[in-house]
């Protein structure tokens, strides 16, 4: 064997060629070499990667077909060995010199490799992230000539950017100021368009060749690509400006934009998105002519406990109002420091402009109560749709606050009733506690008013004014001219009894009391259930009708309870006065909060029988029955069941006294009210 020629690669040059020593068979029209997935940027491309093997075709050539048809000589077929980032000539008696062979002690050639040239594989694990270079060394029959070809390619496995890919940065006039008309910069390329710059950092594994897809949109899930650049020759690890067209914001609202990008690198792996840049975008005009806040409930503005029940606060229209504005209402302390205020109520966008006022809310007392023996700056914001930027503040209206609540601060806030003054109590000529029946509403009665609280606390002073209201009248006492030392009587005269109207009502009493600048503060007493009835022939006679019962009482509506019954069985007792013709009908209604008789109503628990004809055929009965569903029972879950009836008389209706229930038809389990099935 002859001695083969030693070759030293040059990065510079693709092709080299040895000079040829005379051969019987020599190299005709040399075989043409390529790598599968090569890009045109000298990178394999990122799906070939993915197939964790390289593939390089050698082609046919004129020598070898018609050499490959001849007897073989000594050398047997022409030999091709390939050698990955090593250029000397590999050892043919050595198969770990190369990576890849063909001819000599390697498989011999067939027909259709003669024919159509061949392929060998390279396992993509052998090459790591850089430049690469595979030389095919061809060796002829004669072994005296060698051609050598050299192939580069570069290799990368993963995306660019790293773990944490680096904001688009903005100058800080936009993260101040937002972008408005006035700030965009002019495009260098086109000095009549306007554009906004952003820089684009050095991030990890940057290459030129690198091409950034621009994101923009008013929310992360419409994030759409606006622009693609390219990282230029010699710009990797240097800052980057892009820019981004004012046209692009044309489609936006005012308010927050979001900014981000990604990365495709030469081998075509593609980055996850860069952390969102917020700006705001701000193009449209401020809202001015912003004049203070009105109270329309408040005389001289003064707060005062009567009117927080809710505080009524109106917001006059504006200059200049738009659609989508939003407008904020705050309280604040007035103790001259600077700082915001705290946020009392926030609008809908605006959908109206021309309304005035143009937006009005409520306050409660628990928002009012840190000012309390204190003056509260109250004021508005308005922001232009979305926009932090394009806001500004009202004129601020300053009002002194007295929650001073006579009986004492009230425990069940925000319930208009102060729960620390007693309830009073109607005495009728006949000496019947909270009822005026028969004759003696032709006589009137007391109202007895207790002078202490629950606390046995007195709490009434000279100049109190004391008002009663029992059903549809009311009787106001004169100014207190000493502190009383005991209850105080009020009469409720015939007049008043008669204007009261019939059957069951509430009586309450107010206490007011005068501040020395005109103002007054109160406090309103607990309902008092009363009833009044003139004709002992009304059903339910003299002692009007009395509540219904429950017929499976376990105390408390129960689970078990409605399941026995398919809901609950309340009956009507057989009354007084009763006759044929008259009709009965029973009322269910549910409240929030259990034990809680002055809760919410909730309107999917309320529940209205048909009405029930007294006939010749029922009259005699004991009781009459009425249903209620389990579906009304579950609709109130956990709260208070209050059933009454009433009877019809020739289109007058005679209310019943009120039977009061506690339900809790929660899972002990789950703890919801879920109708069952059954029930459905």
């Amino acid at each position: 064997m002859k001695k083969k020629s030693k070759v030293t690669a040059d990065k510079e040059k693709d092709d080299i060629q040895h000079p040829s020593i005379d051969s019987s068979v020599p190299i005709v029209n040399s075989p043409e070499y390529s790598i599968v997935g090569l890009l045109a940027n000298g990178y394999i491309s990122r799906d070939t990667i993915a197939q964790n093997n390289l593939t390089v075709n050698v082609g046919s050539w004129q020598g070898l077909v018609e050499n490959g048809t001849k007897p073989r000589n000594r050398a047997g077929y022409p030999q091709i060995y390939l050698r990955l980032d090593e250029s000397a000539t590999p050892d043919a008696d050595d198969p770990t010199d190369y990576f890849a062979g063909k001819g000599a002690k390697d498989p011999a050639w067939t027909a259709a490799e003669i024919a159509n040239g061949l392929s060998f594989t390279l396992d993509v694990a052998l090459l790591s992230e850089k430049e690469h270079f595979i030389i095919p060394f061809l060796i002829p029959l004669n072994l005296d000539e060698q051609q050598v070809t050299r192939l580069n390619f570069n290799v990368l496995t993963s995306s660019s950017g790293g773990d944490v890919m680096p904001l688009l940065k903005f100058d800080k006039k936009y993260v101040d100021n937002g972008i408005t008309d006035l700030n965009l910069k002019d495009d260098p390329t086109a000095p009549s368009k306007k554009v906004l710059p952003a820089i684009l950092v050095p991030y990890y594994k940057q290459r030129d060749g690198d091409k950034i897809d621009l994101y923009l949109g008013d929310s992360i899930a419409s994030l759409q690509i606006v622009d693609t650049v390219t990282i230029g020759d010699g710009e990797s690890g240097k800052n980057k400006e892009v820019t981004f067209d004012k046209g692009l914001f044309d489609t936006f609202a005012d308010g927050p934009l979001y900014f981000t990008y990604m990365i495709t690198n030469p081998a075509g792996f593609v980055s996850p998105q860069a952390e969102h840049t917020i700006v705001q975008l701000a193009f449209g005009d401020l809202p001015t002519g912003l004049v203070e806040p009105v109270l329309p409930d408040i005389k001289k503005n003064l707060i005062t406990d009567e009117f927080i029940h809710p505080l009524h606060i109106d917001i006059p229209i504006y200059a200049n109002p738009a659609l989508d504005d939003i407008i904020r209402v705050f309280f604040k302390q007035d103790d001259g420091l600077a700082g915001d205020g705290t946020l009392i109520s926030t609008s809908p966008p605006l959908e109206d402009p021309t309304q005035n006022p143009i937006y009005s809310t409520e306050a409660v007392y628990n928002q009012i109560k840190p000012f309390d023996q204190k003056s509260v700056i109250i004021y508005y914001t308005v922001s232009r749709g979305e926009s932090s930027l394009l806001k500004e503040p009202s004129s601020p209206l300053t009002v002194p606050v007295n929650l001073t609540i006579l009986g004492g601060p009230n425990p069940d806030q925000p319930a208009k009733e102060n729960g620390n003054l007693q309830a009073l109590t109607i005495t009728s000529a006949q000496g019947e506690i909270n009822r005026i029946t028969g004759p003696a509403v032709l006589i009137e009665a007391d109202i007895t008013i207790p002078y202490k609280t629950r606390k046995d606390e007195a709490y009434l002073a000279i100049g109190d004014v004391i008002s009663v209201t029992v059903g549809k009248a009311t009787v106001t006492n004169p100014p207190l001219i000493a502190i009383p030392a005991a209850d105080i009587t009020v009469k409720l005269t015939v007049a008043n009894i008669k204007l009261a109207g019939e059957g069951d009502m509430i009586a309450q009493y107010t206490v007011r009391r005068p501040l020395p600048d005109t103002n007054s503060i109160m406090s309103l007493s607990p309902k008092t259930g009363i009833f009044i009835t003139s004709n002992n022939s009304n059903p339910g006679g003299k002692n009007g009708l009395t509540a219904p019962t429950w017929k499976n009482d376990t105390g408390v509506i129960t689970v078990s309870s409605v399941k026995k019954y398919s809901g609950c069985d309340f009956r009507v007792k057989r009354y007084e006065n009763i006759a044929p013709g008259q009709m009965i009908e029973l009322i269910f209604e549910g409240t929030e909060g259990y034990e809680d008789e002055d809760g919410e109503k909730i309107p999917a628990a309320s529940y209205k029988s048909d009405p029930l004809e007294i006939v010749a055929g029922n009259i005699d009965d004991d009781d009459f029955a009425f249903i209620v569903p389990p579906k009304n029972i579950y609709a109130l879950c956990q709260g208070t069941a209050h059933v009454t009836y009433n009877v019809l008389v020739a289109g007058t209706s005679f209310k019943s006294s009120e039977l009061l229930k506690y339900c809790d038809v929660s899972s002990a389990s789950s703890g919801a009210c879920t109708l069952p099935t059954i029930f459905e």
